[in-house]
């Protein structure tokens, strides 16, 4: 963008788009006051990017890009990134979450994202992001990031009972259930039908469940760096040879996208081979509050699984002892969002039903679209990625 035009898109202020510095932090500040409410001091940003630079997975001791749009001393949008190594098709290389893009309220018609947005793949390599609104989408796609679709979204009711009596599917967006699901649910939530319906529900999916013929065979873990050192990088590479692509879920990454940050928010299950580690997930916690739109309703979220894709019987042992772990958590039920295509037929066999996906990939490679898979359920993505479980 030419000044003269990005001028005239901020009524003649003085703008650009430039990568966030230490000296931006009070106009960061300020503007995360506007949009999220969120009083921030400017020294605490300083101290999270520091900290950001010292956990950098791809370049150790260098701040995570981050982008703003300033007209004069105030910044009208914002996008950041998280660095991540990806395994894509053999090999490992760089690449970049974008999140958290964001414009200030009287700004949100105009090209404050599309110039945030232009300029962040500019800079980065590989990109990927996890969007919910088509607006968004769009915009994503219009800056050469191919749409791969919506990732699938799987529950697993623990408290059926409890989920019939309060629960709002227009609230909470699945009005597109098909038809005969979403009358059963409406004719169970009927005066005085939710708790009988809910005891046959309950022992519905327990004896659905059983004939996985799976046992959990889990220990519980909330801290992933008692995890044995050299457990977790040989599982990696076990899981990576059935994948096209993914983050790289090594012992680093595991420890610090769960364990260094906020862990007491979550759970971590694991199931033992041979004497060495043959699976594990990472379970988040309900919310003290909760959703709204959820009415009570206590969602624990499947942040993380992994497992070898060729012995699915790990996968159904990791699936149960994540339910166990939820319920130990007073859940009311169990979400699961997950691409990749050895998933799905675990998943069903534990009774998770399948609902509509709301949070669509969308990735781009600065050497043409060629270089990744097109194709969802070829990546090992999850809720988890690019912290997009935070909803719950």
């Amino acid at each position: 963008m030419t000044a003269n035009a990005m001028e005239q898109a901020v009524s003649g202020s003085r703008a650009d788009v430039v990568r966030v510095e230490d000296r931006h932090a009070p106009a960061v500040a300020a503007f995360m006051r506007e949009v999220w409410g969120e009083d921030v001091p400017p020294e605490k940003l300083r101290m999270a990017r520091a900290a950001a630079a010292a956990a950098n997975p791809i370049a150790p001791g260098e701040e995570p890009p981050s982008f703003i749009f300033l007209a004069g001393e105030r910044v009208l949008g914002h996008l950041g990134t998280i660095p991540v190594r990806l395994w894509c098709r053999g090999a490992d290389e760089p690449a970049h979450w974008l999140k958290g893009l964001m414009v200030v309220p009287s700004h949100r018609n105009g090209p404050v994202g599309f110039y945030l947005l232009r300029e962040a793949t500019r800079q980065l390599g590989c990109a990927m992001a996890l969007v919910v609104e088509l607006a968004a989408r769009r915009l994503f796609v219009a800056h050469g990031f191919t749409d791969l679709g919506a990732i699938p979204n799987y529950l697993r009711i623990l408290e059926p009972g409890k989920v019939l009596r309060q629960l709002d599917l227009e609230a909470i967006g699945l009005s597109g259930l098909p038809h005969g699901l979403a009358w059963a649910l409406r004719t169970a939530q009927r005066p005085g039908m939710a708790a009988p319906a809910g005891a046959v529900l309950d022992g519905a999916f327990r004896l659905w469940a059983a004939g996985a013929g799976v046992r959990s065979r889990r220990g519980t873990i909330q801290n992933p760096e008692r995890i044995p050192g050299g457990d977790l990088d040989p599982l990696w590479r076990r899981v990576r040879a059935g994948i096209g692509a993914g983050v790289a879920r090594e012992r680093a990454y595991i420890e610090g996208r769960y364990g260094r940050r906020e862990a007491s928010k979550y759970h971590f299950v694991t199931v033992g081979e041979s004497g060495g580690l043959g699976g594990f997930g990472v379970i988040r916690a309900p919310r003290a509050s909760g959703d709204p739109r959820l009415k009570g309703i206590r969602v624990a979220v499947l942040s993380e699984i992994t497992f070898p894709t060729e012995t699915p019987e790990l996968g159904l042992s990791v699936l149960a002892a994540a339910e166990e772990a939820a319920r130990d958590l007073a859940a009311d039920a169990l979400l699961c969002t997950g691409s990749h295509a050895s998933l799905p037929p675990l998943l069903k066999r534990r009774a998770f039903v399948r609902l509509p996906g709301n949070i669509h990939f969308l990735a781009r490679h600065p050497a043409g679209k060629d270089q990744l898979p097109q194709i969802l359920d070829e990546w090992w993505l999850t809720r988890g990625d690019s912290d997009a479980d935070e909803v719950f």
